[in-house]
């Protein structure tokens, strides 16, 4: 899948003048963890896939602090990363339509002050997003409510 993805990719890039081996670092499947963690801080904006959210990729990129740029689907699926940002006080990651998304990319990109001052913001939010008690408290709710309708509750 991989490969068949850099043949697309590379089409896509030459088609622009750009030699994909130049700008693109296909990483071996099975990573392990921690040295995909430490990926993160080389990078310097993520880009949320389209149409299917980041999900722990982007909570991997927000608890180091790296900024993730989203463009939310209609589905719930292509929105986990938007409900991310917005819980971390960053709405202007949530880009409106692919124009604002390709923007956005390109002025992070750019733009290593503004990077810091998000990544700084994220890292200072980050609270909202990994220690609510709200989701724990739910799943409490659910397990002991699925104890009580069992014979045995």
């Amino acid at each position: 899948m991989t490969q068949a993805l850099g043949v697309r990719l590379g089409a896509a890039f030459r088609r622009h003048g750009i030699d994909i081996h130049e700008r693109a670092i296909f990483l071996m499947p099975n990573v392990p963890h921690p040295s995909y963690l430490r990926l993160n801080s080389l990078c310097d904006v993520m880009l949320d896939t389209l149409h299917w959210s980041g999900g722990n990729t982007s909570l991997d990129a927000l608890a180091s602090g790296l900024p993730v740029v989203t463009l939310p689907g209609e589905f719930m699926r292509g929105r986990q990363s938007q409900a991310m940002l917005r819980g971390l006080g960053v709405p202007e990651l949530v880009a409106r339509n692919s124009d604002e998304y390709v923007a956005t990319a390109l002025r992070l990109g750019n733009d290593a002050g503004e990077r810091k001052a998000l990544g700084e913001r994220i890292l200072a939010n980050r609270g909202a997003l990994f220690e609510r008690d709200e989701p724990i408290r739910a799943l409490e709710d659910l397990l002991e409510r699925a104890w009580r309708e069992t014979p045995e509750g």
